[in-house]
């Protein structure tokens, strides 16, 4: 399902027919892209 709601098919097709909006409300039901990135301090042994 995802697939489907992330091909660029479709979303020509909303944007042609409904603007932008149809981009935010994926974006607003977390059907977007995520990224994440995990921080970690260095320990007292590692040389830092």
């Amino acid at each position: 399902m995802l697939r489907l709601l992330n091909s660029r098919k479709l979303d020509r097709l909303a944007r042609a027919v409904v603007g932008d909006r149809f981009e935010r409300l994926k974006e607003d039901l977390g059907l977007g892209w995520t990224i994440l990135a995990l921080a970690r301090r260095k320990g007292p042994g590692s040389g830092a």
